[in-house]
């Protein structure tokens, strides 16, 4: 029999690389932006998974496992290239190669195929017609029932019959017919596959499938006229809160008929969910804007382009192009095109969402796409004016500010409905998106504060599959020993950040992290060569630059930028930059963060807005010490848990640590009171209740302490990559020992 190994499905689509024009502003997406998913959503990702359905499903929930589809793009210049080994010659693996080619490249496609063909590799064309040269190759798919009788066959070759006679295989142990068979708006199509595959119910008519080509067309352009009719309500949205439901439904039938034995409080019910929440991104204007050199027909590309940039879509994701006929007929020639990108972009992001939610079965869902109508509240957000009104110093502006843009956001793009459905839902959040979707407001608390959230940005689109393809094919877990693995760097070394820095050179006996003090590139990139750190710590000075958009840290009198990162390849899978703009909301793209994702980096907590010294230190410094307990003890399941518990319990630490500062409370007057409060922290059904209490705040020597008197710091860092899918080691030991014992 087959190892486990060899039972993964491979699917690789096989295209040409997207070329650019010469006379195109706006680089094309990525192939990814083909419709993939209605395909790959059919299939299984392990022939596992197609045998063993809901079981398998159950399996991984309990112990808290991830796998994701095995996908990859291969382009045709590398598949012919002979210097490069054909990397799936391997004939134990199954693999369906998914083909999408111009007519011209066909001949030479199919002879290679033909020439390197072996049993376990099958072809089936998508977003292409079925070329008789390409249908006469072996194992050719003609619809989605071939591959699955295809591999019917491959499981009894591969899977251990002892493992197949102790399983009810091929069977689907809930009523299939409760839940969703698909909708003609296409985003929420994502779920439908993956409900129907966490129920191993393979091969399900979708309602598009009983009608014949036309029926379907006519029924996805009725159901298209119905949106604009209702463009001011929340119709489509409904629909993934229905989905949710049956997610969520399916869980607590887990969790109802294998007791709760091997749950704990601080740990989240429910699958993550993946939110895409696009943003048109004022940058991408700003490479639009016209000059003098530029043609005329440059001008009205760029001004056909920025049409479509300044595109937005109401309550119920559909748009209109607004202008007078006399413009729209001088930009005819160009609106189509920016219409392509645009429907290439929606496709993308739902393939992305799909992959993304892959890992960990989890709902999907794409929130409409807005820009302008919040340009101006989240510039002042904005490097400079960020900058200026953090420096100022007044707490109030800066939580009315941060709370205005959260219920600008909250208020477009998200139904009463959904928010109370994010709102009770016990899970974390993977978003995609540029936005600061921390500071979304629900019920005046923001999502920061409740949920742990980490985001993924959304430009540039490439880091979006990298951090996809990082987690699929290279798997991180943080060891018990992960402080001795851990380098702490301080980049400035001023009395403001001495004062701190001593606390933590004392804590490096104890704990047996390692520190380096980095005046200058070159001693940052050999220190990281020679040490190769599971994790990263900076502590520097960081900020901006909008002329060159690019952010950076200092290393004494010298810039870490994006371009160092990735020439020295600074591999890190986890990173913490203790330092000013690192991710700023506004105009910025090419960030150190981004750098450190192409490098396959897992999380990178970095700062939206300027970073107080004391507080950000203080922050670092719990991080080292509850990490030592954390490690070993796993009181957390994921890095996104552990890194979200220490930035909200700062927050919920600060009105105590300023009345201790200032004489006004002795250290265990509220010592039990605010111990209290962090602890219930993990819990999330305490935290609106405990935000709420320390909003009110506490008497001390006549004088009130709450955090409406602080600034709300916890939301200036953004986690970004999927710190969810980083597990700690320890956890999972606990976690994998607790299921063997219930099925023992």
């Amino acid at each position: 029999m087959k190892k486990f190994d060899e039972r993964i499905i491979r699917y690789i689509l096989i295209t040409e690389r997207p070329k650019i024009p010469g006379n195109m502003v706006l680089p094309p997406l990525c192939n990814t932006s083909l419709p993939i998913f209605p395909y790959l959503g059919r299939y299984p990702k392990s022939l596992d998974q197609f045998a063993l359905g809901s079981d398998f499903f159950s399996t991984y929930f309990f112990c808290g496992l991830k796998m994701g589809y095995n996908f990859s793009v291969v382009y045709l210049e590398d598949l012919y290239d002979e210097s490069k080994d054909w990397f799936y010659a391997n004939e134990n693996i199954i693999q369906l190669f998914f083909l999408s080619i111009k007519t011209e490249n066909v001949s030479q496609l199919s002879d290679f195929l033909l020439r390197n063909h072996y049993s376990n590799i099958c072809y089936q064309c998508i977003n292409m017609s079925d070329d008789e040269r390409l249908s006469f190759l072996p194992n050719f798919i003609s619809n989605y029932w071939d591959f699955l009788c295809f591999l019917w066959h491959k499981t009894f070759l591969y899977i251990p019959q002892d493992l197949l006679n102790s399983r009810d295989v091929f069977s689907v142990s809930i009523d299939a017919r409760e839940f969703d068979r698909g909708s003609f708006f296409r985003p929420t199509q994502v779920n439908t596959f993956t409900i129907q595959s966490i129920l191993g119910n393979w091969g399900v008519p979708l309602l598009d499938n009983e009608l014949s080509e036309k029926q379907s067309n006519d029924a996805q352009l009725e159901e298209m006229d119905k949106a604009k009719t209702d463009k001011d309500k929340f119709v489509r949205q409904q629909i993934f809160v229905r989905q949710i439901k049956q997610f969520d439904s399916i869980i607590m039938r887990l969790i109802y008929y294998s007791g709760t034995k091997i749950f704990r409080v601080q740990d989240n019910i429910f699958l993550p969910l993946i939110i895409v929440a696009p943003f048109n991104n004022p940058l991408i204007n700003k490479l639009l804007e016209i000059n003098e050199a530029d043609t005329f027909n440059k001008k009205l590309q760029k001004r056909g382009y920025k049409v479509m940039m300044e595109l937005e879509q109401d309550k119920n994701y559909t748009h209109s192009i607004k202008m007078n006929n006399d413009e729209y007929e001088s930009l005819t020639e160009y609106i189509p095109l920016g219409l392509a990108l645009f429907e290439r972009r929606k496709t993308f992001l739902d393939n992305a969402g799909f992959l993304h939610a892959s890992f960990t079965y989890s709902p999907y869902i794409r929130l409409p796409l807005i820009g302008k109508s919040i340009y101006d509240l989240l510039s002042s957000m904005s490097l400079d004016d960020g900058t200026m009104l953090v420096s100022e110093g007044n707490v109030c502006e800066i939580r009315n500010k941060i709370s205005e843009i959260g219920k600008l956001i909250a208020e477009n793009i998200i139904s009463a409905e959904l928010q109370e459905t994010i709102k009770n839902r016990d899970s974390q959040l993977v978003v995609i998106t540029d936005m600061p979707f921390e500071w979304i407001m629900i019920d005046n608390i923001p999502l920061g504060f409740t949920h742990d959230i980490c985001r993924i940005p959304e430009t540039p689109n490439g880091g979006i599959m990298a951090q996809y393809m990082h987690n699929s094919f290279w798997d991180f877990e943080i060891p018990i020993n992960i402080l001795e693995k851990t380098l702490v760097v301080f980049g400035c070394t001023d009395e403001r950040f001495s004062l701190w820095q001593q606390l933590v050179v004392e804590m490096q006996q104890e704990l047996h992290f390692e520190i380096c003090v980095c005046s200058n590139i070159n001693q940052f990139v050999e220190k990281i060569r020679s040490k190769s750190p599971l994790f990263l710590i900076i502590d520097s000075h960081g900020d901006a630059d909008v002329d060159t958009n690019q952010s950076y840290i200092m290393l004494g009198e010298e810039k870490l930028t994006p371009a160092i990162i990735a020439d020295n390849n600074i591999a890190i899978p986890l990173i913490f930059l203790s330092a000013c703009n690192t991710a700023p909301t506004y105009i910025t793209m090419n960030t150190v963060a981004n750098a450190f994702f192409e490098r396959g980096a897992r999380s990178v907590t970095s700062s939206y807005l300027p970073l107080d010294v004391d507080v950000s230190s203080v922050a670092y410094i719990r991080l080292l010490r509850q990490l030592s307990k954390c490690a070993k003890e796993g009181c957390h399941k994921n890095w996104l848990s552990f890194i979200s518990y220490i930035l909200r319990t700062s927050f919920i630490m600060s009105p105590y640590v300023q009345a201790k500062l200032k004489g006004d409370i002795g250290m265990e007057e509220t010592l039990k009171e605010e111990t209290d409060k962090v602890s219930k922290s993990l819990i999330f059904s305490e935290r609106r209740k405990i935000y709420r209490e320390i909003q009110e705040g506490f008497k001390a020597n006549k004088k009130l302490y709450s955090t409406d008197l602080i600034r709300p710091e916890y939301l200036f860092y953004s986690n970004l990559g999927r710190g969810d899918l980083v597990y700690f080691n320890s956890w999972k030991l606990m976690k994998e020992n607790k299921v063997m014992d219930i099925r023992k």
